[in-house]
């Protein structure tokens, strides 16, 4: 709020005796004249001004033009005596916002003032709005591609989301590329986290840049990887610069799979899978290159299946404790060791093995390095084993401990849901207790809950309810005062006969008999 009269009187008037708090507003400055008012709006941010209209030197028309023009948005109320009042007109055609005759009315002031506040918060709100859409447009512009190329459209739906996309593909023959950042786990092993994820960010903004210049469409799929739509007579020819350019400028390299030609909008899908795989080649046939998806048609496309399908086994095994699987996994990795036919090649597997468990460590929220105690430099080890032998023994010792500090992680964090669902039944014994109603409790699903609370204690959850029933009922039947009827529905009983009947089948005797011999 900025206020200004000539009149001393008035001006303390407007500032003193409006609760201006009230308003959620604030009085930044009081001034007696229209050049005071403008030195106030150059040095502070004014939303709205609240001016008398006959003043010497400048009148309040003339400081509201004036005002305006430096800042397009203030908001105007306009005082005035009621002879002055033939300003109104003039004061409505400048879209002042309010107009209020002196003496001024407490009540005018303040329904004036509390709706130009509501006028002024639905703005705000409609801009914050405005920008927030904005700056979402490249993530939903990312999600409408990622649909398209991973088939989750139908291909009439796929044409209008690659329009709304701004993708034009129809006129020109195009294909998906995919592209890769390499050894993102062990080549930034020199830098401290802050310095690692600073690098990353720059690749991706120059990746980004380089894109765009280039007239090649680009959206983010899995971390460390870029899908392109690529116009082949445009665009295959600027790849080998890129590559280039960013061995030069970063401690990185990029691979990338390129995939066939786009001929209707449903092979969108068929070309990214290519490029895919043909991106899998490079722990074959070497990284920081392009690799076309005619090379798939060669035996390496077998050998590259197989990786995947193995590692995929021995993760799995490694997440649930299975060492002679993970065993078993080890020794078929090691035979594709054999068509390598370098060292260097040996080495380079055995980093890209370490890499995929990297990234399915993070899948599982899990830190590899800390897990294991190690850094990142600690990789270096695999370069001086001078056997295939002692790789393999130091891969199957890492997978060995990874899984059984998973397994430990997760018999802990069961433990502790158990110990809670205990004091939970225990806390509910005299209702009627279900496995859903704790599922609901401990948000899960009734049967991923059942099958935790199995794993944790061997019984199911029911069985469990039971015996803690009974067992709580033995307590209470120890107490004379306490009648057998009264021990039933203090656990959940509400039929005698039932609760007799369980409770015989569990401790060989009826509660009454139970009570005689206590």
């Amino acid at each position: 709020m900025l206020l200004v009269d000539d009149e001393d009187i008035d001006l303390e008037g407007l500032k003193r005796l409006i609760d201006w708090k009230s308003l959620q507003m604030e009085v930044v400055s009081a001034v007696n004249s229209g050049f005071a008012a403008l030195e106030v709006i150059r040095k502070e941010a004014v939303d709205l001004l609240v001016t008398d209209i006959k003043m010497p030197m400048m009148s309040g028309l003339e400081l509201m033009s004036k005002a305006l023009e430096h800042l397009p948005e203030l908001k105007t109320v306009l005082v005035s005596g009621y002879e002055d009042f033939h300003y109104a007109k003039q004061a409505i055609q400048m879209n002042a916002y309010g107009y209020i005759l002196k003496p001024i009315d407490d009540d005018e002031i303040y329904r004036v003032l509390a709706g130009i506040k509501a006028e002024m918060d639905r703005m705000r709100m409609k801009k914050a709005e405005e920008l927030a859409l904005e700056s979402s447009i490249p993530l939903v512009r990312n999600e409408l591609l990622l649909r398209v190329v991973e088939g989750n459209a139908s291909d009439s739906v796929k044409a209008g989301l690659l329009e709304r996309a701004k993708l034009d593909w129809s006129s020109r023959d195009m294909c998906i590329a995919v592209l890769e950042m390499d050894d993102i786990s062990w080549k930034l092993n020199r830098y401290h986290e802050s310095e690692r994820n600073d690098k990353l960010e720059k690749l991706n903004e120059f990746i980004i840049d380089w894109c765009n210049e280039s007239g090649i469409v680009v959206c983010k799929s899995e971390a460390h990887r870029m899908i392109l739509f690529v116009c082949i007579e445009n665009h295959l020819g600027l790849f080998e610069p890129l590559i280039a350019s960013i061995s030069d400028k970063f401690p990185l390299t990029v691979t990338i799979g390129v995939g066939p030609v786009i001929r209707a909008v449903g092979d969108m899908r068929r070309s990214y899978m290519a490029a895919s795989e043909a991106l899998n080649l490079k722990m074959f046939l070497g990284k920081s290159r392009i690799i076309l998806h005619s090379v798939t048609k060669t035996d390496f496309s077998r050998s590259a299946k197989d990786l995947d399908d193995i590692l995929s086994e021995m993760f799995a095994a490694m997440t649930q404790y299975e060492l002679i699987r993970i065993d078993d996994c080890i020794q078929e990795l090691f035979v594709l060791v054999k068509n390598l036919n370098s060292r260097l090649s040996i080495y380079n597997f055995s980093l890209h093995v370490i890499s995929r468990l990297d990234v399915h460590m993070r899948v599982l929220n899990e830190n590899l390095y800390k897990l294991l105690g190690i850094e990142m430099k600690d990789l270096d080890i695999l370069f001086h084993f001078e056997t295939i032998e002692d790789i393999k023994s130091w891969l199957r010792r890492r997978l060995f401990e990874l899984s059984e500090l998973l397994y430990l992680k997760k018999q802990k964090k069961n433990r502790k849901l158990v110990e809670e669902i205990d004091q939970y039944v225990s806390r509910n014994l005299h209702h009627n207790i279900t496995l859903r109603d704790a599922a609901n409790h401990f948000s899960f699903s009734p049967n991923h809950l059942g099958h935790l609370f199995k794993d944790g204690t061997g019984m199911n959850f029911s069985d469990y309810v039971i015996q803690a029933r009974l067992q709580r009922a033995r307590e209470l039947l120890r107490v004379p005062t306490v009648k057998i009827y009264e021990v039933a529905g203090q656990v959940g009983y509400k039929n005698l006969t039932y609760f007799s009947k369980q409770f015989r089948e569990t401790f060989g005797m009826t509660p009454g008999d139970y009570r005689k011999q206590c």
